[in-house]
């Protein structure tokens, strides 16, 4: 057997606490890899690290990077892997590291990792060069060093599509990961990337416009009585919910929303009890976005008025 627990196991009932020990500990807590320099900082000597090679406890994942028993690693312990192989200051980044986020998939099997441009290329690894990076755009998701979100999304609007793109953003924004403001940061620094163009496009498209809820909810009026549409009821209780817009007589009720994107999957899962309790009423519900309100008023007119008719 070549598994992780029969060697860790196999460690720590050794005489002493010797350096397997050390080593057992270091892999369970590392996603079952270890590098070179943690092996000999265990107090393993080139000799060893070889001879626990040869016998199937050690195996060679990247240059310098170990699986410790076996090979059936986590996705986090193959990133880790392959940002240990690249050396001190190197990150997981680009596809990878929006997968590690969670984010946005990706089935590519090299792994994207960015480093000092000094380092050497190495199979399995698409490794992205760069004089530095800033600390603000380095953090650590599950022991593996990465780039911020901010970061992420920034490097993977040079590689990948438009589409997939928008997709992690709206994803980043529905988790709450992403940081507008250090977002900015990101991009005040990232004159002349390739990058930005694609990432700037989509942000103008996406972003809402800066509205709060009472201001929204005034233009979302203020386009039913230009349109002279009838007046609707406001902040009204229909089976123990408030309603934004309420038209009882025609069974309608409208709810405003002011992001694009719903920022909590408490808030998501409770809209749609409220929606499913008011058709239960009798009532059909529209909701309408910020940026729909401001950007596409013929078409929220023609719904609601639809409805009406």
């Amino acid at each position: 057997m070549t598994d992780l627990g029969r060697f860790t196991r196999a460690m720590r009932q050794s005489n002493g606490p010797g350096p397997d020990a050390g080593v057992a500990a270091l892999a369970d807590a590392q996603w079952g890899v270890v590098s070179a320099a943690q092996l000999a900082g265990a107090g393993l000597s080139p000799s060893g690290i070889s001879r626990r090679v040869r016998a199937g406890q050690l195996i060679r994942l990247f240059p310098g990077v170990y699986a410790v028993g076996h090979v059936h690693l986590r996705r986090e312990g193959r990133w880790l892997a392959a940002v240990l192989s690249c050396g001190e200051g190197a990150v997981l980044s680009h596809r990878s590291a929006a997968s590690l986020w969670d984010v946005l998939r990706t089935e590519r099997a090299n792994i994207d990792v960015t480093a000092p441009r000094s380092r050497a290329s190495k199979r399995g690894i698409d490794l992205h060069r760069v004089r530095t990076l800033d600390p603000e755009e380095i953090t650590a998701k599950d022991g593996v060093s990465t780039t911020t979100i901010a970061r992420t999304l920034l490097d993977l609007a040079e590689v990948d599509t438009p589409q997939r793109l928008e997709k992690a953003v709206a994803e980043a924004d529905v988790q709450r990961l992403l940081d507008h403001a250090q977002l900015g940061r990101t991009i005040a620094r990232a004159r002349g990337r390739r990058g930005l163009a694609p990432l700037n496009a989509l942000l103008s498209r996406v972003e809402p416009p800066k509205l709060t809820q009472s201001e929204l909810e005034e233009a979302f009026l203020s386009l039913v009585r230009h349109h002279g549409l009838p007046e609707p009821q406001t902040q009204r209780r229909i089976a123990d919910w408030s309603i934004d817009f309420l038209w009882p007589a025609a069974r309608l009720a409208v709810e405003t929303d002011g992001r694009r994107y719903h920022a909590v999957a408490a808030a998501f899962e409770r809209d749609r009890r409220k929606d499913l309790d008011l058709a239960l009423a009798g009532y059909r519900t529209l909701r309408f976005t910020a940026r729909q309100v401001v950007d596409e008023p013929r078409k929220v007119v023609a719904a609601v008025a639809r409805c009406l008719a």
